[in-house]
């Protein structure tokens, strides 16, 4: 006997077919911001957790360091750039013990798709190198891309559907599980308090390009949030 949830994938899956030849347009991916307060966890021939505030005007980028030891302060100024489907951070750091210049870092990372981490690798001309691993203090989220790709699309219909039908849905790394309480409980587009089927139909009328009423006070799809981090 075929059972309900087996009705329901086929049919969604049809439906979705659909809604993707036919639907919204692919947009060109917008180049993520990086403005805000992260933490480097830097590694190789300099260790260390360092404070870092950034701040992004179009590809231009800039930021100040606070990190441990005798490195206390530092600069950074780079680009940000898109190359293909991969966000790229290319700059400089460099970094003072007063009004000594320590080092100056030549640093290339790899933004993940949300924007909020980044991983990377740095080298110096004393030939001191490592990697590094970014995290922004507040992250940035996107109603309805439940696989944090950024951008909402099929995919984000496909993984609240894996979901619902208790599979795993695909999602990139650093991506909340579906129904994490981020002030804004990730995956429930319809403002029902919980992620559910019926969270589907409206991601899909996005996605088809069809409207879209969640009414009053629920965020609309495609409003970037950010979860309310306690004071």
């Amino acid at each position: 006997m075929i059972s309900r949830s087996t009705i329901f994938a086929a049919t969604l899956v049809a439906v979705l077919g659909g809604a993707l030849a036919l639907g919204r347009a692919p947009s060109s991916s917008a180049l993520l911001d990086l403005t805000g307060d992260w933490t480097y966890v830097i590694s190789g021939d300099f260790e260390g957790s360092c404070e870092v505030t950034l701040v992004q005007t179009g590809e231009a980028i800039s930021g100040s360091f606070d990190c441990p030891g005798g490195a206390e302060d530092g600069i950074l100024e780079g680009a940000v750039t898109q190359q293909g489907d991969t966000t790229i951070l290319d700059s400089t750091v460099t970094l003072y013990a007063g009004s000594i210049v320590l080092d100056i870092w030549e640093t290339y990372a790899e933004v993940f798709p949300a924007g909020n981490n980044i991983t990377g690798s740095w080298e110096s001309g004393s030939n001191d190198s490592g990697t590094f691993a970014g995290t922004r203090h507040v992250p940035i989220y996107i109603k309805g891309d439940l696989n944090c790709d950024g951008e909402v699309d099929g995919a984000d219909v496909l993984s609240g559907m894996l979901w619902s039908l208790d599979f795993d849905p695909l999602q990139e790394p650093f991506c909340p599980e579906i129904g994490a309480d981020l002030g804004v409980i990730f995956g429930d587009i319809n403002c029902s308090e919980a992620p559910d089927l019926g969270d589907g139909l409206p991601l899909l009328r996005y996605v088809a390009d069809l409207p879209v009423d969640l009414g009053q006070g629920c965020l609309t799809i495609g409003s970037t949030y950010s979860p309310v981090i306690p004071t």
